[in-house]
Parts: C-alpha cells; sequence; structure tokens
C-alpha cells in the first residue's frame, strides 16, 4: 500500500513540474532565440562543469526557469531566474554562493541560479507551487496598480507606421471611429507607405516624453504577440479594452494571437484562392499564378497600381494566350537578378519555365471555354466577349497612364511597370546590367534541366 502511495505521489509531482513548464512555455519571450527548454539545457551544462571544477557532491535532478520571466512579466533588465533542483550533500547556501560569484550573463541579462534540495526543501512540485502562487499574486497587484494610476489612453495614427516622423502623425484621438477614418483617408490617398493605428498611455504628472506608444494595426495585420513585450499595455485592461476596439473595427484584417481576459477571435490569413475563381485553362492558371506571385512579392505596389486583379488575371491570360508573354518574362527576369530572398528567385525561375513551356491554344472553343475546360458550344463561364476585353484593357492602360502622371508629378518612384519597360530599352540598347553569379547559375541550371 505504502509503495502504491509513492508511486501516486511522484506521477503527480511530475504533472505539476511538466504544467508549470508548459505554462511557462507558453508565456515567455525568448532571450536571443533561446526558448526555456534551451535555457534550462545550458544551465545543465554549465552547472554540471561548475561542479565538476570543484569535486562537490550534488547530482542535478532537474532545472526550470522560474521568476518573473517565467510569466512575461518582466521589466527591461530583469534578471533570468532559474530553479536548480538537486541532491547530495552541498548545502544550499554554499552551492550557490559557488554558482552565483561569476555573474553569469545568458541571453544579455544576469543570470541567477536558486539552488534548492531535496534534503532541505522536499519535492520540486512543492516549490513550484509556491512560485506560482507568489507570481499570481504579483501579476494581480501589477495589473490593480496600473488602472489605479491616473492614466490617460488614446489612440494614434500615423502614415508612416516604421517611422512616425517620414509623414503625418495624429494623436491624442478620442474615439476609435475617428482613428479609423483617418486611416482610411491615408490609405485612400494611395500612399507609399505603411500606415498604422496604435494607443498612447500618459501618466499624469508625467513629461509626454515618458508616454507608453505602441502601434497595434501595422498595415493589414495585427500582431498581439508583440504586446507582451510592453507590460504598460499588456497589464492594463484599459489598454487591453482599446486594442480589443482596434480590432473590432477593423474586422478584415490579419490578426495574430489573443488577448488576456478578453475574447477575441483570431481572424485567419486570407485564402486567396477561396477568392479568387478556380481557372482550368492552362494560359488562365498560369496568370493567377504571375498575378500573385507579383502581389505577394511587392503588395503595396500592387495596391497601388491595380485596382482590379480579375481583370488584371485576364488580360495576363490573354497576352500569354496570343505569344505576347515578353514583358513578363522581362518582369520574372528582373525578380531574379534583383531579389535577395532565394525563395523569390526560386518562385519566378518557376514561373519563367512555365511560360517558356506554354504552348498557345489551337481551337477558338478552346480559348472561350475557360471554366469548365470542355467543348460543349455552350458558353458556360464569365470572361467577357473579345470587344469587351479590348475596351476593359484599354480603359486599364489608361487608368496605369494617368496614374504614372501622377506619381512624377508627386515626385514619386515610377511603379513596376514603368521600370520594368525603362529596364527593358536599356537592355535593348545593350545596357544591361550583370546578373549575380548564383542567381545566373541557378537559372542556367534550371533552363538546362528543363530543356528551356
Amino acid at each position: 500500500m505504502a509503495k502504491d502511495e509513492t508511486k501516486g505521489e511522484s506521477l503527480n509531482d511530475a504533472a505539476v513540474i511538466s504544467a508549470f513548464k508548459d505554462k511557462t512555455k507558453e508565456k515567455f519571450h525568448e532571450l536571443d532565440g533561446m526558448d526555456p527548454e534551451t535555457i534550462e539545457a545550458n544551465v545543465k551544462n554549465i552547472v554540471q562543469g561548475i561542479v565538476n571544477d570543484y569535486g562537490m557532491d550534488v547530482t542535478i535532478e532537474d532545472v526550470v526557469v522560474s521568476g518573473s520571466r517565467c510569466r512575461g512579466m518582466e521589466e527591461q533588465g530583469s534578471d533570468l531566474d532559474v530553479v536548480l533542483y538537486y541532491s547530495g550533500s552541498v548545502r544550499e547556501d554554499d552551492l550557490f554562493n559557488t554558482l552565483n560569484q561569476g555573474n553569469i550573463i545568458m541571453g544579455g541579462v544576469k543570470l541567477d541560479i536558486n539552488t534548492i534540495s531535496q534534503e532541505q526543501h522536499g519535492s520540486l512540485s512543492e516549490y513550484l507551487t509556491g512560485v506560482e502562487a507568489y507570481l499570481a499574486e504579483k501579476q494581480a497587484q501589477m495589473m490593480q496598480e496600473a488602472q489605479q494610476r491616473n492614466t490617460e489612453i488614446t489612440y494614434t495614427v500615423a502614415e508612416c507606421g516604421e517611422f512616425h516622423s517620414m509623414g503625418t502623425y495624429h494623436e491624442g484621438i478620442s474615439t476609435i471611429e475617428e482613428a479609423k477614418a483617418l486611416f482610411e483617408s491615408i490609405r485612400e490617398n494611395h500612399s507609399n507607405m505603411i500606415p498604422a493605428v496604435g494607443i498612447n498611455i500618459h501618466e499624469a504628472g508625467t513629461p509626454e516624453i515618458d508616454d507608453v506608444q505602441m502601434d497595434v494595426l501595422y498595415g493589414n495585420s495585427i500582431d498581439l504577440d508583440d504586446l507582451r513585450y510592453v507590460p504598460q499595455i499588456w497589464n492594463n485592461q484599459e489598454g487591453l479594452s482599446k486594442v480589443g476596439q482596434i480590432i473590432d473595427e477593423f474586422p478584415d484584417v490579419k490578426v495574430i494571437g489573443t488577448l488576456p481576459g478578453l475574447t477575441v477571435q483570431d481572424i485567419p490569413e486570407q485564402d486567396m484562392d477561396a477568392v479568387k475563381p478556380v481557372y482550368v485553362d492552362e494560359a488562365a492558371k498560369l496568370a493567377a499564378e504571375i498575378d500573385r506571385f507579383s502581389s505577394d512579392f511587392d503588395p503595396y505596389e500592387y495596391k497601388d497600381t491595380v485596382d482590379n486583379w480579375e481583370l488584371q488575371v485576364q488580360n495576363i491570360a490573354d497576352d500569354i494566350r496570343n505569344g505576347n508573354s515578353a514583358d513578363y518574362k522581362k518582369y520574372l527576369g528582373t525578380v531574379i537578378e534583383e531579389s535577395d530572398n532565394i525563395e523569390d528567385v526560386r518562385k519566378a525561375a518557376e514561373l519563367l519555365v512555365k511560360l517558356a513551356e506554354y504552348k498557345p491554344l489551337a481551337k477558338v472553343e478552346e480559348l472561350e471555354e475557360v471554366n469548365l475546360n470542355q467543348i460543349d458550344n455552350v458558353l458556360s463561364n464569365t470572361v467577357p466577349k473579345s470587344e469587351e476585353k479590348r475596351e476593359a484593357r484599354q480603359a486599364e492602360q489608361e487608368r496605369i497612364e494617368e496614374e504614372e502622371r501622377k506619381r512624377r508629378a508627386r515626385g514619386e518612384r515610377p511603379s513596376l511597370r514603368a521600370r520594368l519597360a525603362a529596364k527593358k530599352a536599356i537592355v535593348a540598347a545593350g545596357g544591361g546590367s550583370p546578373q549575380r553569379s548564383k542567381q545566373r547559375e541557378a537559372q542556367e541550371a534550371l533552363a538546362s534541366q528543363r530543356g528551356l
């Protein structure tokens, strides 16, 4: 009977320790890319080396990250606390002094190793239960103190979220409705910068330079995980409430993470395949891939230059079918030459091969039966008639030319199409820039492999 009870206690201890570590893994802010498990493994190696050097009778049973960092409540410069649970004849105080005499730095902060022995403190689970209770009380106190402070929380809107000084910056906004109106106004003006909506916390009696400001909505996404690094917001219920209002007011943006104490449903990234129709015709499928690639490669320029993606895909598909794909090949070649992102280079090369391998369809029926990919003498798709498409393309071209004139008048850089046209002229004159060697080799290898 005693044996069974001991086994039950051991299992319970293991469950408590595992639950504590799991919660730490969830709340912990990485230090130089290290998570709690990595830190615990590193500390174990450090301690084992010191113990071996001093010839101490110490057997390491476990290492656990503890203190304020294990629950994401640390302040700037807070130490990294870990608990060393061990067995052996060495007293806790003696081992503590030996391990902490050298001011060990880990992840850019001081490492504090708290020594706990089986002989003096009993089970590790009991100790961690006390740590959990203390941290919960400390967190509640921090939130209460934050709410009791005489603070004013307002919204901010920046034309340039990365550098507020590079565009108009609005602060002291009292309502989310006003903040949204300003944000939408900036986007409608086709700004080349990424706008942002944030919140500002001002504590009465302190200079404005000490205010805590953070952009919550940046472009088209909200990363709630970043808030964990700003305790003035993370531990302030009113601040979190205003963050929730931003989420509610912009239901179409991508939301990453969750808010503590508030029910906020994550909005998954929009599945473009669910929005854009499925094209079965090879030219249309290839056109959709090129359109998607250009949107992913430079989303803000794409937004500035393409008003109607459906018309854009249809125009690209028509060009491919008619053998007018030179501009798209130039575009993909430019990406391969100029991009430092290996994934972009790989995808551009893949599309370039597909363009080279594409063979125009021979039958008019095949050209018109786009969506269902069948020949049944019944037009069952939504592609416009040829005359309508020609008019739409002409209108799109006029719009692009007009947009270029406006860009030049505003002193902005030309769009991707204009830059590709200029590059095309340079290449035609023999003045093209050489490719990077690694990209040229990748192209040649890919072309050789596919028989390009």
